[in-house]
């Protein structure tokens, strides 16, 4: 039996099913029972290991995925995300090969090439070196509409990931970085020329269609 459900969480050490206005929630039990599910939107945080129940998960109707402070393989995330995932969360999430390293970013960010919505928050003390030269090398996301960087750390090369959103002419971007580096991050970005727009007008209001924001932690 497979169960079409519009949302499925892991949080707190328990599963729960949602329904689409986030109004109603039933808890479920993987483990006295042999059903799949298959969701619409998958979130799961702090699960101690995904991969027991993972063959129990449908991912052929997933276009939202939110995984927070997990481990998981790689083979894991690109069936998680191999359906064309449009909204992609990943928070202080470790994905690592079949040899146990750690899957760099650019990495991830390749297997969800039709994504809309991407938020990554980096973990504490992560190194930022050459994490923005190893995304400007990658091709463009033609949906990209929302991207969020957080926890952007000293060492974050801002110049070069500006040419990254060059490439990406429809994303708006907030980076969020703690407060000793958001001054530093504030003058590279007054010297970086702005971003190209594509405005447009309704009824006489003019609008543009993309932003660039750094903001720092309170």
């Amino acid at each position: 039996m497979v169960l079409l459900v519009d949302d499925l969480r892991y949080f707190d050490g328990k599963w729960s099913v949602w329904d689409a206005g986030h109004k109603d929630s039933a808890e479920i039990s993987f483990e006295q029972s042999g059903f799949q599910i298959s969701p619409l939107v998958l979130l799961v945080g702090n699960h101690p290991n995904l991969s027991p129940v993972f063959n129990r998960i449908i991912c052929s109707n997933l276009k939202n995925l939110q995984l927070s402070k997990i481990t998981i393989p790689f083979s894991d995330y690109k069936k998680l995300t191999e359906n064309k995932i449009s909204c992609l969360y990943l928070d202080d999430v470790i994905v690592n090969d079949e040899n146990g390293i750690k899957v760099e970013i650019d990495k991830l960010w390749k297997e969800v090439k039709n994504v809309e919505d991407l938020t990554h928050v980096f973990a504490d003390n992560e190194s930022m070196h050459k994490i923005a030269q190893k995304l400007v090398k990658l091709a463009p996301f033609p949906n990209l509409e929302i991207l969020n960087l957080e926890n952007i750390q000293d060492g974050f090369d801002l110049q070069a990931f500006y040419q990254f959103l060059i490439k990406n002419t429809s994303a708006s971007c907030t980076l969020k970085c703690s407060g000793k580096s958001l001054k530093q991050m504030e003058d590279i970005q007054k010297e970086t020329p702005k971003l190209p727009t594509r405005s447009f007008g309704i009824s006489g209001v003019q609008y543009t269609e993309r932003h660039f924001r750094i903001v720092g932690y309170q």
